[in-house]
């Protein structure tokens, strides 16, 4: 129920300078929001670090999600949310695609977008 709102969206590299930086310039801009979703636990931490640095409460204030579920992410203080993805589903996927396309010899076969499970990790960061 929440519109999209670009000025909200801030690229930034994939590191956790990246998502410390990305909310740095959020909060620097005077920007209002509740919660922030790194495209990866990477991203997360580094934004997660950054709102603690400013004294924001996590969760009370701000809740922080990421995505990939690595092992840092359960050791965070607060632990963070994380999307899980299916992992051996997703590499048994693209190792059938890629011997399909081993076998039919084609130099460009159709776009495909298989869908794999995932599991929420709900943790202190966005209970």
């Amino acid at each position: 129920g929440v519109e999209y709102d670009p000025a909200l969206v801030v690229r930034c590299e994939w590191r956790r300078d990246g998502g410390a930086e990305a909310v740095a310039k959020l909060l620097d801009e005077g920007a209002e929001f509740d919660a922030v979703f790194g495209l990866n636990d990477v991203i997360a931490l580094g934004a997660l670090h950054e709102l603690l640095l400013r004294g924001r409460k996590v969760p009370g204030e701000i809740a922080v999600a990421g995505f990939d579920d690595i092992e840092e992410a359960r050791f965070a203080s607060p632990s963070l949310t994380t999307v899980a993805p299916g992992r051996t589903e997703i590499a048994e996927r693209a190792v059938e695609l890629l011997i399909e396309r081993i076998e039919s010899n084609l130099a460009a076969p159709a776009v495909q977008q298989p869908e794999a499970a995932f599991e929420l990790r709900v943790r202190q960061s966005a209970p």
